[in-house]
């Protein structure tokens, strides 16, 4: 079925699926033959919670704008590379509030966070402030509930008036960082140089002049590099911690010559040492 993801336990006794509807991780011992019955089992099972939520939800949780999906940057393990669409450079402000008033016709208690995403959303960083302050004057004149602003960003366009602009509206701000320069060596521009110490530039750079500022950081788990996350992850951790990231978001890439990866990125993100350890460094979300 498409929508479940199936893994081979390590120990070869049975199997792990996962349903990206309900994303609930189901365990399953009995023998290949049996695995289709037992997802239509599972995912049968998730559909009364899942209607039973959707029925009464009148706020939309979360609404990412994909501003563009143009990049500064060329990383080598990017989703674009594995599934390539039509480019296009950015959408105008009045295609997202347009979109954004159509979303309130079926969530009548508003948006709780807008997410900007691309590509490099920074890239139209105009976009970005008239979109913000166009949907708090809409929400101060109907009365709906005004929105928290967040955004995903490789860092590298960070500056003084995009950091005013944030720390006045109160972004969340997720940088795109691997831990140490060895393991961000993929994250490299169309000339293919590295952007790591230019990065460590940027963020010491805010941390000295936005000091409560706080920064969270996303590191990628792709197959290419995932063999040293397995020996690195603790230093990777401390690193980020150091550069005063208040949070660490991890996210697994999985590609089509990643299968037998993916087993070990499971294994690792589900392992009690591994949250330990990361929970007494800092903040760890995942």
């Amino acid at each position: 079925m498409q929508r479940c993801k199936v893994l081979q336990r390590s120990d070869g006794k049975g199997y792990i699926v996962f349903d990206s509807n309900s994303l609930q991780v189901f365990q399953f011992s009995g023998t290949s033959d049996q695995l289709g019955a037992a997802c239509i089992r599972a995912v049968d099972k998730a559909k009364p919670a899942q209607a039973a939520l959707h029925e009464d939800v009148k706020r939309c949780e979360t609404l990412t704008v994909m501003l563009t999906n143009a990049c500064n940057l060329n990383c080598k393990y990017c989703y674009f590379h594995f599934h390539p669409s039509e480019e296009f450079e950015r959408i105008d402000t009045e295609a997202i509030i347009s979109a954004y008033k159509k979303l309130l016709e079926h969530f009548a208690d508003g948006v709780e966070y807008i997410q900007f995403f691309g590509g490099e959303p920074l890239l139209h960083f105009p976009v970005i402030q008239e979109v913000t302050e166009q949907i708090i004057s809409h929400a101060k004149d109907t009365g709906v509930l005004c929105p928290r602003f967040g955004i995903n960003t490789n860092g590298l366009l960070l500056k003084k008036e995009v950091m005013d602009f944030f720390q006045a509206h109160n972004f969340f701000v997720r940088i795109s960082i691997d831990g140490t320069e060895e393991n961000s060596a993929m994250r490299v521009n169309y000339q293919d140089k590295a952007s790591y110490s230019e990065l460590v530039k940027v963020i010491k750079w805010v941390k000295n002049n936005y000091p409560d500022f706080p920064l969270h950081a996303e590191m990628t788990y792709s197959a290419q590099h995932i063999k040293n996350y397995l020996s690195t992850y603790i230093h990777d951790v401390e690193v980020l911690r150091d550069l005063g990231f208040s949070s660490i978001h991890m996210a697994p890439v999985i590609t089509p010559d990643s299968h037998d990866e993916s087993k070990t990125v499971f294994r690792l993100l589900l392992s009690r040492r591994f949250e330990k350890i990361c929970r007494g460094c800092l903040r760890f979300n995942v």
